[in-house]
């Protein structure tokens, strides 16, 4: 399956292919692995609130805690100030994915 990501990704470019891997790479306990996937996911949407927030987790299961703390904060400030991520937490809605 990672492969299957990683070739849909390089091929066309499908961002959200990617995303699934890094994800797929948190979830199979290679967090480093998912780090390197979130990191090129925000070289290329600096903004990504998820990259943010996964670089941030997986740092922490790597035991980088001054790179888990810079990214979490950052996630932190990027979903502060996403109006569509507010508009949810004023209904109750929570996180969305």
């Amino acid at each position: 399956a990672t492969g299957a990501l990683r070739l849909a990704y390089e091929r066309a470019g499908d961002i959200e292919a990617y995303r699934k891997l890094g994800r797929l790479l948190a979830r199979t306990q290679r967090p480093d692995q998912a780090m390197t996937v979130f990191a090129e996911i925000r070289s290329l949407l600096p903004k990504d609130i998820e990259a943010h927030c996964q670089i941030g987790a997986s740092a922490l299961g790597t035991g980088e805690l001054n790179v888990a703390k810079a990214a979490l904060e950052k996630c932190i400030e990027l979903a502060s100030a996403d109006p569509e991520r507010r508009r949810h937490r004023r209904r109750g809605l929570g996180h969305r994915q």
